[in-house]
């Protein structure tokens, strides 16, 4: 790098401004841009994981519907109150075994609970995760939750969104530490959307996908969380995502259950 002479013939203000800016500079400007574009799409991965768990949700209910009460709709409504009679004895295995082949053709990697093959994708792939396991997943897990499988939306959702990050990151050929940031960004999104816990969607994704805390990932973790949680809250509302119903301490139920929190540091010390 070129600099103005220092002996007094010329004002340091009045000389040309040096275009070489060096290693230093080049390196600083290229890390600067890189950061802009990862948070840009963060954002665009907060947005998609937002109406990710939105259409999940819509999906699991369109099931439901359809399966336990013969019906079109997209709300969440109880198996207890289905209208199948008997026959919703052979309704669970039917739906297994329509999941089944649709993870064994289509993408195996879409099988089990969804965060250890996040993890693993992460570990083994440096992020990369097919395009198709968004579809598949969501598709897959909702038959199944609406079928009546023991399963809930935390560990497919989390798979679903770090699929559209990681899908996002490949298509602007995002490499590296941030393809995987972009993996962290739409697991949060994701679970921030689905149980309206903005920062619990971050400390899962720190926790559990990217395993680092430093601002090239935090800030586009948390950018991708507040959007998602926008999305989520501008069509379904500020809800809780459960509520605890009334209890009376009168039933022999309720006691019961209150010994049993009282023995429990008891048996610990047996």
């Amino acid at each position: 790098m070129r600099l103005p002479p220092v002996d007094g013939s010329r004002s340091p203000a009045s000389g040309p401004v040096p275009t070489d800016l060096g290693i230093a500079g080049r390196f600083d400007a290229r890390q600067l841009r890189t950061t802009t574009a990862v948070n840009l799409l963060a954002i665009l991965t907060g947005l998609v994981a937002g109406y990710g768990a939105i259409g999940f949700r819509f999906l699991i209910g369109f099931f439901q519907n359809s399966i336990l009460h013969g019906r079109l709709g997209f709300e969440l409504v109880s198996p207890i109150e289905q209208t199948r009679g008997p026959w919703m004895i052979g309704i669970p295995a039917v739906g297994f075994l329509v999941v089944a082949y649709l993870v064994r053709t289509f993408a195996r990697e879409a099988r089990g609970h969804g965060v250890p093959e996040v993890i693993e994708a992460v570990m083994t792939r440096g992020g990369r995760m097919r395009k198709r396991v968004v579809s598949i997943k969501a598709l897959a897990s909702s038959l199944t939750i609406a079928a009546g499988g023991s399963v809930g939306r935390e560990g497919p959702i989390v798979q679903i969104g770090s699929a559209a990050g990681s899908t996002l990151g490949q298509w602007f050929q995002v490499r590296g530490k941030n393809l995987k940031t972009l993996v962290g960004c739409g697991a949060a999104g994701a679970v921030a959307a689905t149980f309206n816990t903005p920062i619990a969607g971050v400390v899962f994704a720190i926790e559990l996908i990217v395993l680092e805390l430093n601002p090239r990932s935090f800030i586009p973790l948390v950018i991708s969380s507040v959007f998602a949680t926008v999305v989520s809250r501008w069509h379904l509302g500020n809800e809780r995502p459960s509520s605890c119903p009334n209890t009376s301490w009168s039933t022999p139920a309720n006691w019961c259950s209150t010994w049993g929190w009282v023995c429990w540091p008891g048996s610990w010390a047996a």
